[in-house]
């Protein structure tokens, strides 16, 4: 999830810097949380080649971005003073002189994107439901191979 929300703060940061002329705050954003970040997306794309496949993943993994990058563009331009001044905010506390994790920091930045995967109760087989655990799953030995290969012909 801290992939997913920092990607969407990112994008969002990313539009503000170009339509709110904060690109001086966006690019000390990049690099104060260069190195987070380059990881975080490593896991995001990682995440959605799990999902769907390789060339599929990367694909959702890209559609994801713009479409992150394209809503936040209109939001701004239906309402470009309180766009900018949100992103303001969101620029001052990531360049604080205590700079937060970008985990941390972006747990505490609201996102208004939809997740790319519609909910990890859905998409996850094995977990927790409601407050019970989930019965646990005893994988099974593999069978004993009753032909050798040289009798497979």
């Amino acid at each position: 999830m801290t992939a997913i929300r920092a990607t969407a703060v990112q994008q969002q940061l990313m539009v503000a810097a170009l339509t709110c002329n904060q690109v001086s705050n966006f690019n000390a954003f990049q690099t104060s949380f260069g190195k987070e970040l380059r990881r975080s997306d490593a896991r995001l794309l990682s995440m959605f080649k799990r999902f769907y496949g390789a060339r599929a993943g990367e694909k959702e993994y890209h559609a994801f971005k713009t479409r992150i990058a394209n809503d936040s563009s209109i939001r701004s331009i239906r309402d470009n003073r309180d766009y900018c001044s949100s992103a303001q905010v969101v620029f001052a506390a990531a360049l604080t002189p205590q700079k937060p994790t970008l985990a941390n920091f972006v747990s505490g930045v609201q996102i208004t994107e939809s997740s790319p995967v519609d909910s990890c109760e859905i998409r996850v087989a094995v977990g927790l439901q409601g407050a019970k655990a989930v019965p646990s799953i005893v994988p099974r030995p593999k069978p004993a191979l009753t032909q050798t290969a040289a009798t497979i012909r």
